[in-house]
């Protein structure tokens, strides 16, 4: 297929159809010299509710690719009435093996999609799925920012980017996109086995038992905690760079 989605990015840009299971791992040289077309963005992300999920019942005709195992969901916007079936899409996905029945997920709606006369060129007469699911998602995990037990070590910028309400704006986007980063780090082990995590300071009981997961709305099934064993002792000090860089999930042509 033309279209492939990306799920995770290294040294490598790792590329998956959902639809064959085929991966691909493309250089940065080769991305900037081949162009490839960024259909849908982190933007664009909505969020689903798995009505079902099918995968083959005998192991030997279940298809997968590493970790991912492929099957058939489906799904439908998590805003919309449960019992209106013409709301329900059907769509193949990598993450069989993380998705049940009443889990959420976050994808792209690509029935909704307005599709530039670029990215139809490159289709080759070929029809897009209607929903591709990029993740599972927890949203009971309320407050996960003042209940975190680990930190990153920030890098520290060269000098202000703007003045007034455009810096303003700036330092809103970072700490948005930090967050992000934090979530995204939480809910996938692969991702953060090459981040160095540090154990935040606890500076009350109250604080102590909030980060103990004392809180009832932050009891969400099958959430990927981060054990005590993965955190750093924080010894002070801090890093220097002149960039900071982010990557978000795209679904590209």
């Amino acid at each position: 297929s033309p279209l492939l989605l990306c799920i995770k990015v290294s040294n490598l840009i790792m590329l998956i159809d959902p639809n064959t299971m085929q991966r691909v791992q493309v250089s940065a040289k080769a991305f900037w010299r081949d162009a490839p077309i960024v259909v849908c963005g982190r933007k664009q992300l909505r969020n689903f509710v798995v009505c079902d999920i099918e995968t083959p019942s005998d192991p030997e005709e279940k298809v997968t690719a590493g970790k991912y195992t492929q099957g058939e969901a489906t799904v439908m916007r998590d805003t919309e009435a449960q019992d209106d079936q013409d709301s329900e899409y059907i769509s193949m996905t990598h993450l069989a093996h993380q998705l049940s029945a009443g889990d959420t997920c976050a994808g792209y709606d690509l029935k909704s999609l307005i599709v530039q006369d670029d990215v139809q060129s490159r289709l080759r007469g070929r029809d897009l799925p209607e929903v591709v699911i990029v993740r599972k998602t927890f949203p009971n995990r309320k407050n996960r920012a003042r209940t975190r037990r680990f930190k990153l070590k920030t890098l520290q910028k060269e000098g202000a980017e703007g003045k007034g309400s455009k810096r303003s704006n700036n330092t809103d986007k970072a700490e948005d996109d930090m967050e992000v980063f934090m979530n995204d780090l939480e809910e996938d082990p692969e991702m953060r086995a090459d981040v160095n995590l540090y154990k935040r300071k606890v500076t009350s009981r109250a604080e102590d038992v909030k980060m103990r997961g004392g809180e009832e709305d932050e009891d969400d099934d099958g959430f990927p905690e981060i054990s005590m064993d993965e955190l750093i002792e924080d010894m002070g000090g801090s890093l220097q760079i002149g960039k900071n860089s982010s990557a978000p999930d795209a679904f590209s042509s």
